[in-house]
């Protein structure tokens, strides 16, 4: 009993938290804020009743110049005849070069105190087609500390707070600091940079609404289309289009010159930096070249001297020690071994002699004769030993046999030259 109640209380304690799920009802709903960017309002209609300018505010976005549309009431009905009915005319006449190459207009469902994220959230509808879009409202709450990680901050710019107006302040208040300056849908008070908020912390809401749309399409008919030319001034609709391109193609006099100016300003500076980076690159090129010689030369010269001195040790090694060796083994290492059966045969041959003679004189000859084949393969022997210990030595010590001269370097040079260590591995090793 007493272990349930202190696990109970540990979990307690822990703030566990449940996640609710509820779908409400409602007889009416509050209709949310509608923003329409890249657009010019022709006809409008709210729960089938016809609506005008009226309705409609100016709106700077992230997106341009916009049209807001806040309905007078909460809508009492679902359907595409209750809500709002728009036919628009995005005039494509007065498209001018920017960063947005799509036509048509881009639509943001929100909350009437939100700051519409219309470049980032906005749904695209194209030209000549209809656009039905469906809502579903989600409204959420979120549990406080300790339970949950939403809270409420004061902005600034805005009454109420969202994750969306905060986001928008903060960038607000980062341009300012970074640059000194905003974008023009920014919001401000006029007041001075040093006041602005230094923080851009945006936690999550406790309360907010999300309206999930659900888009479709379907395309213009020929006779919607005929029914619209029919009821539109085509004379008026020709003098804008006139104007428009004549404001495309044309600019101001003043602007014009002005830009030339700033043209012309523009040229001499890059000629100006041209020549200096000409002037700058040509000269470090130059001395580029120059330690590039400089240092190609001394590589060469280097490399010229190892050569030579990598061909002075070749000789040095051929001519005093390895001519050593072959000089030895010429004249006595080569006649140790050679004939050495018909050394054995002709002591043995000798031998049989001196026993089965009768004559003393005879044996006595071939006595000395055996003895003196003796005394040669013996002296042999010790100079040939005499000989390798003094080529062993030559190897291991790096002391030359003989004393080569290499081109003009002097005979006591030789002795430097020699590689030591590997003629005393040399010694370790047979080819």
């Amino acid at each position: 009993m007493s272990y349930q109640i202190i696990d109970r209380i540990i979990y307690f304690r822990s703030n566990p938290v449940n996640v609710n799920v509820k779908i409400n009802y409602n007889q009416s709903l509050e209709f949310p804020a509608v923003t329409i960017c890249n657009q010019n309002a022709f006809n409008c209609h709210w729960s089938g009743l016809p609506c005008g300018p009226v309705n409609f505010t100016e709106h700077l976005t992230d997106y341009g110049y916009c049209y807001r549309f806040v309905a007078p009431e909460n809508a009492r009905s679902t359907g595409s005849d209750n809500g709002l009915n728009l036919l628009l005319n995005v005039e494509q006449y007065e498209y001018m070069p920017g960063p947005n190459d799509a036509a048509g207009v881009k639509v943001l469902t929100h909350v009437k105190d939100d700051h519409p994220r219309v470049r980032e959230l906005g749904i695209a509808v194209p030209t000549g087609t209809q656009a039905f879009i469906g809502l579903q409202v989600i409204m959420i709450h979120n549990l406080k500390k300790p339970h949950g990680q939403c809270q409420y901050k004061s902005l600034k710019y805005f009454p109420r707070y969202s994750y969306d107006s905060c986001l928008a302040e903060c960038y607000t208040n980062m341009a300012a600091r970074r640059c000194g300056c905003r974008d023009f849908y920014m919001p401000s008070f006029n007041d001075d940079l040093s006041s602005l908020t230094e923080t851009c912390d945006c936690p999550t809401a406790c309360e907010y609404t999300v309206y999930d749309p659900v888009l479709s399409y379907a395309t213009t008919s020929d006779y919607a289309g005929q029914r619209l030319m029919d009821n539109t001034n085509i004379t008026a609709l020709n003098a804008k289009l006139k104007r428009a391109r004549e404001t495309t193609h044309r600019m101001e006099e003043r602007k014009l010159r002005s830009f030339e100016k700033n043209v012309q300003k523009m040229e001499q500076a890059l000629k100006n930096v041209k020549q200096l980076m000409e002037e700058t690159i040509k000269e470090r090129i130059a001395n580029q070249i120059e330690n590039v010689t400089f240092h190609y030369k001394n590589i060469m010269r280097v490399t010229q001297k190892r050569i030579l001195l990598l061909k002075y040790q070749i000789y040095n090694v051929q001519k005093n020690f390895m001519r050593g060796r072959d000089a030895m083994e010429e004249r006595t290492l080569s006649h140790l071994c050679n004939s050495f059966h018909e050394f054995v045969f002709a002591f043995e041959t000798n031998l049989r002699n001196i026993v089965g003679e009768n004559e003393t004189d005879i044996k006595r000859v071939f006595y000395i004769n055996t003895l003196n084949m003796i005394d040669v393969r013996t002296e042999n022997a010790k100079r040939s030993l005499a000989n390798f210990t003094v080529l062993y030595n030559a190897y291991v010590t790096g002391t030359p046999i003989f004393k080569y001269k290499f081109l003009n370097f002097a005979r006591k040079h030789n002795t430097f030259i020699v590689p030591r260590l590997l003629m005393n591995d040399s010694t370790y090793h047979n080819s």
